[in-house]
């Protein structure tokens, strides 16, 4: 019989994703989908400090011959990254994993 774990550090993950190195070329897997709301739009935008008009004003972003405002690449990026996290799929494997000089 083994002793239970005393500490939360002993406890095993229930979840551990795939290191780069450990994923292969090719492989491909399914997040959630999400639509980006006006609300996450004016949040972003604000909280960043974006204040370029094609963000803010759908009329100047239609001068440039876009429809409605713009989102930032960097918003596009962090909702992709979010729902990339949420399927496990890199779970345990930041930080914790590196070596340290």
């Amino acid at each position: 019989m083994t002793a239970e774990p005393t500490t939360a550090t002993e406890i095993p993950p229930l979840v551990r994703g795939l290191t780069y190195e450990e994923m292969p070329v090719g492989q491909i897997f399914r997040t959630a989908r999400r639509t980006v709301t006006e609300t996450d739009l004016v949040n972003f935008v604000t909280w960043g400090g974006f204040n370029e008009p094609l963000f803010w004003d759908a009329s100047h972003a239609a001068d440039g011959g876009y429809t409605g405002r713009l989102v930032p690449g960097a918003l596009t990026y962090c909702i992709a990254e979010g729902l990339v996290l949420q399927t496990n799929v890199l779970h345990g494997t930041g930080w914790r994993s590196c070596t340290w000089n």
